[in-house]
C-alpha cells in the first residue's frame, strides 16, 4: 500500500470514528461516555472499527459507505460516512 492509500484509509477511519461518537452520545445523552475502540479483522486484515459506548455500539466496514449503530443487538440504524444524511439513524 502506498502513503497516500495510507494518508487516505487514516482519514476514513479519523472520520468514521468522530461521527459514530457524535451519534452515539446522542443516542446515550451522556456527554461523559467511556469510549472503546476496537480494529475488525477478517482473515487477518483489518477491515473495519467498532466503537461502543455503554450498551451502543456503532460498526463499521471498510467496504461499506454506512455505519451501523446498535444498542445490545437491536439496530437503531445507519449514517453514511459521506455526510448525506439520508439513512440517518434514528
Amino acid at each position: 500500500m502506498d502513503r497516500n492509500n495510507e494518508t487516505s484509509l487514516q482519514s476514513i477511519y479519523n472520520r468514521v470514528t468522530m461521527l459514530a461518537k457524535q451519534r452515539l452520545a446522542g443516542f446515550s445523552r451522556n456527554t461523559e461516555l467511556d469510549y472503546r475502540e476496537s480494529y475488525l479483522f477478517r482473515n487477518d486484515h483489518v477491515c473495519g472499527v467498532k466503537i461502543t459506548a455503554g450498551p451502543f455500539v456503532a460498526k463499521w466496514y471498510e467496504s461499506d459507505d454506512k455505519i451501523e449503530f446498535f444498542r445490545d443487538l437491536t439496530p437503531l440504524g445507519t449514517v453514511s460516512i459521506h455526510g448525506d444524511r439520508g439513512s440517518k439513524a434514528a
